[in-house]
């Protein structure tokens, strides 16, 4: 079976043609500087909530499509091969893989641990952070559950009821005993479409790659060359002491 076979047709072919490996020199300065929204293939592993499970999407003109949910075995010796194995493949396809575990078992070999109670960069929890990009995505007719038993993916407000307080600040009281298998993976598909590893590869020679000769007189060469000549004044203010050893040499 296609494993994208239930995203709309319309979203299938821009979903396959996304590269495989994620370095879009030219379109990733685009998203940094013009403020556009970069494509992603997605795939999120939960395994401390119930039986363990995937889910596949795509994140494809700031919408979110949740295609197909693939489920594990209970016992770690029978499904640690099959698992490791899809998202090996899915990560040389240029997946985002997350995995919400505990240790290290799976995430020590492919993919990113993430924990929902762990800090995001803003200081806010993962699950609070995701929660609050569900509700935005729903709120903007911005996601699309999958098809197949699509109510269970649902986050109702029993599960995450938010209040205010006196400074007006959103907090959530979260019931922690209905919290699915399917709400960890909608929460991290969520969380999914504004995450970035920093320290991938990828990421690094995204940030650090060079614009074409042929772009030299595009809007991008000229935001780049900004940033040089930046970093050459930066240097050029840096006093000139006598150091010690001869000739300024150490």
């Amino acid at each position: 079976m296609d494993p994208f076979s239930n995203i709309p047709w319309t979203a299938q072919s821009e979903y396959r043609a996304l590269p495989s490996v994620v370095l879009l020199s030219r379109r990733w300065w685009l998203f940094f500087f013009v403020g556009g929204a970069m494509d992603k293939k997605i795939c999120v592993v939960s395994m401390s909530v119930g039986k363990p499970a995937s889910m596949t999407a795509a994140w494809i003109n700031n919408e979110l499509i949740m295609a197909e949910r693939t489920s594990y075995p209970e016992r770690r010796r029978d499904m640690e091969l099959q698992l490791l194995r899809e998202l090996r493949e899915k990560e040389e396809k240029g997946f985002i893989v997350l995995v919400e575990e505990e240790n290290s078992f799976i995430t020590g070999r492919v993919g990113q641990r993430v924990r929902l109670r762990d800090p995001f960069m803003n200081g806010r929890p993962v699950l609070i952070e995701a929660m609050q990009i569900y509700k935005e995505l729903e709120r903007q007719k911005a996601i699309k559950l999958p098809r197949k038993e699509s109510g269970k993916y649902i986050l109702h407000q029993s599960i995450f009821d938010s209040e205010h307080d006196k400074k007006g600040d959103e907090f959530f009281n979260i019931n922690w005993s209905e919290i699915t298998t399917e709400h960890v993976l909608t929460l991290l598909c969520c969380f999914a479409t504004e995450y970035n590893n920093v320290a991938s590869a990828d990421y690094i020679r995204a940030m650090a790659c060079e614009v074409d000769s042929r772009d030299d007189s595009s809007l991008i060469a000229s935001y780049i060359n900004i940033i040089k000549k930046t970093q050459i004044m930066g240097c050029a203010r840096v006093p000139q002491g006598i150091l010690t050893g001869k000739n300024n040499i150490l």
